[in-house]
């Protein structure tokens, strides 16, 4: 949380009577719903499809949570049989979810999934004709390979962006993909996969149109995530770094009080005076 609240961009959106906080808030329920992991399989199955319905009722590219949603509903069962019906009570419990909007805009628009966003993908990736455009598949078919080639270069820019100092004032892309390392090669568990993957489904959606920051608070919340893990994880090799050091120069004083008083043998000869320690002093005790 520390690490969101260095974003002014989100602190300001979060006062603000918009929907981009609130939207990030139930996309983060969902997730929560998403990666638990539980006895009762189909009951949470059932409750993400219905809150991923709910988020795509507030905005469209909360569609990006069908993918992790769906990756989890199969994820562990060993019957294809099962794993088939979890998939459909997810994509079922999302569909009753938006039936009433899809219906109403069907009835209004003649399309179920009517929106006016292809405008703003053919404003980003610069697709003009004297026609106006009616969906996203016209944009799409009247110039496939410029949509493809602006797509990518889209999404590169936009990744890069997220990387960047434009989200929050710490460097949380840098320490992002430093958690991201840590987790893959540490904690290679359902969740982590499944946070990965609603990221990377969450900036294919949004490479579709334009930058700006207050679109992408979800990715720093996953950035956030996985950047206070590497802070952490560097604290505690810090500690344990610290810790070795000490006990190194433990044992030098230890060595160091022990060879620098010599005293006289029987035979005559000079010998190094044995470190007496008391339990209070910083030299451990000597095995007998």
């Amino acid at each position: 949380m520390p690490i969101i609240l260095t974003s002014a961009v989100f602190a300001t959106y979060a006062i603000t009577a918009m929907t981009d906080v609130p939207f990030v808030l139930l996309c983060l329920i969902v997730m929560i719903a998403i990666t638990s992991e539980g006895p009762h399989r189909l009951p949470t199955v059932i409750l993400s499809g219905v809150l991923c319905g709910i988020a795509y009722l507030i905005r469209y590219n909360a569609v990006f949570l069908l993918v992790p949603g769906l990756a989890a509903a199969l994820w562990g069962e060993r019957r294809w049989s099962s794993r088939a019906a979890l998939g459909a009570a997810y994509v079922a419990s999302f569909l009753v979810t938006v039936a009433p909007w899809l219906w109403m805009n069907y009835t209004h628009h003649g399309s179920p999934f009517y929106s006016t966003n292809y405008e703003d993908v053919a404003r980003a990736f610069d697709i003009t004709r004297s026609t106006p455009f009616t969906s996203l598949a016209d944009v799409l078919l009247h110039d496939p390979a410029r949509f493809a080639r602006r797509y990518v270069t889209n999404l590169g820019y936009t990744f890069f962006q997220t990387l960047g100092a434009g989200l929050a004032l710490l460097p949380v892309g840098p320490l992002a993909a430093m958690g991201i390392g840590l987790s893959l090669a540490r904690n290679r568990r359902r969740p982590v996969f499944l946070v990965l993957l609603a990221a990377l489904s969450f900036l294919l959606v949004m490479s579709l149109t334009h930058w700006e920051r207050r679109y992408f608070f979800f990715i720093l919340v996953c950035y956030s995530g996985f950047a206070a893990f590497a802070i952490f994880e560097i604290a505690g090799w810090v500690g344990r770094a610290s810790a070795r050091c000490w006990r190194h120069e433990r044992r030098w004083r230890c060595w160091c009080c022990g060879s620098s008083s010599p005293r006289s043998s029987p035979s005559g000869k000079r010998r190094p005076r044995r470190c007496r320690v008391n339990p209070s002093s910083s030299c451990p005790r000597q095995r007998s």
